[in-house]
Parts: structure tokens; sequence; C-alpha cells
């Protein structure tokens, strides 16, 4: 966080350990571009950003709600003991109480896994072998197999769906950057080529049935 950014007081207020039960001592932030979240020792909450980008809307406490609801429903299905449950948030933004309603804001409650056992960190201590990665591999892949497609004659996957998602994402980040650096028209430019080259490969993957309601981003900061 830069020396000119304020904390939201909600968050402010939650990073006292007293909040979240005597057990707590210490509560640690990690912050997103859309989330914030807090690790008390035992459980993880995620509070999503009140923000409206080009492919997601958090500017109402409703539509965070809904959101955290799905966070909840699609991931619990590879990490049940991990994705526990939707927390309200009652009183108000400078005092705010958990668990309790009525809410005025929402966040994902999570059981809190030790930071060595990051994907990335145990790589780097030479704990993962290469059976490992298969193992994974063939979870992910048994995942994705089993799940339906999206429905055929849904937008979801299309190249026109992809590139219209590109282009929002472009012009978005467009009004960030003055008009007469480069980079950003060569990105503009290399991206919207890119999309048209792919359209068959993109929509042959949609008539495939390989469009599919799976989970969010694998990376190994998990």
């Amino acid at each position: 966080m830069g020396p000119c950014e304020t904390i939201d007081p909600l968050i402010q207020a939650l990073l006292n350990p007293s909040r979240h039960g005597k057990d707590v001592t210490a509560v640690t932030l990690v912050e997103t571009h859309i989330s914030w979240v807090l690790l008390t020792g035992k459980i993880a909450l995620k509070i999503k950003k009140p923000v409206k980008l080009p492919f997601l809307d958090f500017s109402s406490a409703d539509a965070r709600r809904r959101y955290c609801e799905e966070e909840i429903r699609l991931n619990r299905r590879l990490a049940p003991e991990i994705y526990l449950d939707v927390v309200s948030i009652g009183g108000t933004r400078d005092d705010p109480v958990l668990d309790r309603e009525p809410a005025f804001d929402y966040a994902v409650r999570m059981r809190e896994f030790p930071s060595e056992a990051r994907l990335d960190r145990r790589i780097a201590d030479g704990a993962v072998l290469l059976a490992d990665i298969v193992d994974l591999a063939e979870l992910v892949g048994e995942f994705h197999a089993q799940l339906p497609a999206a429905p055929a004659d849904s937008g979801l996957g299309t190249a026109t769906e992809i590139v219209r998602s590109v282009e929002k994402n472009l012009a978005e980040t467009a009004a960030a950057v003055p008009a007469k650096l480069g980079p950003h028209s060569t990105v503009h430019s290399y991206l919207l080529e890119q999309g048209k080259r792919l359209k068959g490969a993109l929509n042959q993957r949609k008539q495939a049935g390989a469009i599919k309601e799976c989970h969010g981003d694998l990376h190994l900061e998990n």
C-alpha cells in the first residue's frame, strides 16, 4: 500500500484481533486489486472490495453477498475443508461485528493453511516431486472432465465474447495510461490481432464442449 493510500475503515477495524475471538492475537492483511484477506492464524476472511470493473461488479452489498456465495459454491467442490461459509458483517463500518445481522457487508470464511504449505514455497524448498505434479494434473483434469459444458446457445466462450471482454479491459486500462505512450497501443493491437487469428480455434473449443464452470486462477500461491 502506497503512502497516499488509506485503509478502509472496515478493514482497519477488523485488523483488531479482539474482533475475531479470544484466541486471536494478531491479524495480517493481504490485499489484491479486488479483495482484502484477513489472516487470523486459524481462519481467513476474504472481503470483496466495493469496486466495479469490466469483468465484475462488487459495487453493492447485495452483489458482494452473491459473489461470496458463488465463491463458496464453486470452490467447495475441490476444497470443502478450506471453504467454510459466508460471514455476515453487522454493526457499522467503523465498528463491525462478525456473524451479525442485519448485515452491511459479507466475507468468505476459509480455513487458513500455513504459509509454508503454499505450492510456490514448497517448490522453492524442494519438497515437490514430479509425482506430486502428475497427481495434481490428474485431479484437475478429472475435475474438468466431469463438469457439464456451457450451453451451446450461450455466448460463453465464443470468440466474439472473449474479444469483447478483452476490449473492455483495454478500454478500462487506457483511461489510466496516457494515449501518447506506445506500450498500451501496442498491446491493444497485438491482442486484437490474436483474437482474429484464434477465432476459429476458440469457436471450435466452444463447439467441442470445452467451456465449463470450473474454478478461479490456478497459480502457485495456493
